[in-house]
């Protein structure tokens, strides 16, 4: 370890060494991760970092022996990797993870981030430690992980490293349970798939029903990746069937235009009530309309849920901003300003689920998805179905439409994408372009991005051609 003891180092080199399932040289690695226990159980403050102090302390500063505890107890899960018989060695190792009861029942915040003693970037490891015990201990305390009160990355871990039938019981019902958070539900779809469980295209299957139900355009993005994850599942395990993708194409074919009649209605309640308490309705009598509008959105899936207190937050923040009518309502425009700012206000609630009003959240491709699996079946009812998508020029998803096209592998299908070729849309015209040399095998080439409307109609021309010397 040198003369300096540099705490960083020691922890990355102990990360790296536990990543190496059977080291070369196993004997100086117990020795090193030995003396390297002794240092940090005597001396744990010793090995404390020499930073100059912070201009602002943080508010919850972490004791002085938390580097020297990380780095002794990465050192003990190499010890007892090194030794799995020494019963003491693991008995330490399992206690790390014990929970004392009185700081459970203290716990008052959000979701753990710690598992008993251990804390930071150790705890991952730890986990995995307690999974290659096949102790009954270990199982305990991973157990009480996976069902806890923790940060949903640790539930997650803690349930991989359980052995297969415990796995087998709760990864389903993880995909299944609304009331789990979402990302919790994507971690047991994706356990369930790399499980190869015995339930797999069954949960699938019942996730895609579920996202039938799923009004067009509505879903949080975590929601939305849920079922998008369902869908690959079943593609990649080639259960996928026109069954189950062609009443998904609701989302394709309706999402935009349900968007805009969900948008629509509820900028009609909310102009409702901003005309009313203009015209002088007293506010006790509109709470009753607000409430009401607020439970449209959780009825069209807009909000995904509304604890009591968060509600009772926005219908106060809606008084206050139809406070400031008073001295305005003679003011032209000031209603319809008004209007806007509410339906901004309350779109922003939906967490980006109404378009016009986009929050800063992952967009997670669902409609493409489906139009690309339903290409890949190949048949004849799929090329059907998508090149009915392609008769509306405003389509958002036409570009991708053509791309699924050229999925079918259907050559008779090309003559639908040589119109393509010289639409408005750049970004169409090269995907037409790319499934009409997939499908053809002929590649006439152009720039389609940026190239004169001349060449593009030449080369297009040629497309044309070769398909009617074909018929």
């Amino acid at each position: 370890m040198g003369e300096k003891r540099d705490a960083d180092t020691l922890l990355t080199v102990l990360g790296a060494l536990l990543g190496i399932p059977d080291p070369p040289d196993a004997e100086e690695v117990e020795r090193f991760a030995r003396r390297v226990y002794k240092t940090a159980r005597e001396n744990p403050k010793g090995l404390r970092p020499d930073v100059p102090a912070p201009s602002e302390p943080p508010d919850l500063p972490d004791p002085a022996s938390t580097r020297g505890d990380m780095i002794r107890q990465l050192a003990l899960m190499l010890l007892v990797r090194a030794q799995p018989g020494d019963d003491d060695l693991r008995a330490e190792l399992i206690g790390l993870g014990r929970v004392d009861p009185n700081e459970q029942e203290a716990w008052r915040g959000g979701a753990r981030s710690r598992v008993g003693e251990v804390v930071g970037p150790v705890v991952f490891p730890y986990l995995e430690a307690l999974g290659r015990l096949a102790d009954t201990a270990a199982a305990e305390v991973l157990r009480r992980v996976t069902d806890g009160e923790y940060d949903v990355a640790l539930r997650v871990m803690a349930l991989a490293q359980q052995p297969f039938a415990e796995r087998e019981r709760r990864a389903p019902e993880w995909a299944l349970d609304e009331t789990l958070p979402a990302d919790l539900r994507i971690a047991g779809l994706e356990i369930l798939v790399a499980d190869r469980h015995p339930r797999a295209v069954e949960v699938t299957r019942t996730l895609l029903e579920r996202c039938r139900e799923l009004p067009p355009g509505a879903g949080t993005s975590a929601e939305r990746h849920l079922y998008l994850l369902a869908l690959r599942a079943l593609e990649d395990g080639r259960r996928i069937t026109l069954d189950d993708l062609i009443p998904l194409l609701k989302h394709v074919e309706g999402g935009r235009a349900s968007e805009e009649r969900l948008l629509e209605s509820l900028r009609e309640k909310v102009r409702a009530v901003v005309v009313a308490y203009a015209g002088g309705t007293d506010w006790d009598e509109l709470t009753g309309d607000v409430h009401a509008i607020l439970d449209f959105m959780l009825g069209r899936r807009l909000l995904e849920q509304l604890p009591e207190l968060q509600r009772l937050e926005v219908v106060e923040q809606v008084r206050l901003m139809l406070h400031g009518l008073r001295g305005n309502r003679a003011k032209e425009g000031y209603v319809d300003s008004l209007v806007e700012a509410i339906v901004g206000y309350l779109a922003r609630l939906s967490g980006g689920r109404v378009a016009s009003f986009p929050e800063f959240e992952p967009v997670v491709p669902l409609e493409e998805g489906i139009l690309l699996a339903l290409g890949r079946t190949g048949t004849r009812a799929a090329a059907h179905a998508l090149a009915r998508l392609l008769e509306d020029r405003e389509h958002p998803q036409r570009a991708v439409v053509c791309l699924a096209l050229g999925r079918t592998g259907r050559t008779s299908e090309a003559r639908h994408l040589v119109p393509l070729l010289l639409d408005e849309d750049a970004f169409a015209r090269l995907c037409a372009y790319e499934s009409l040399r997939h499908l053809t095998g002929q590649d006439f080439f152009c720039d389609w991005i940026y190239g004169a409307a001349r060449e593009r109609a030449e080369a297009g021309g040629k497309y044309a051609r070769w398909l009617v010397r074909q018929r």
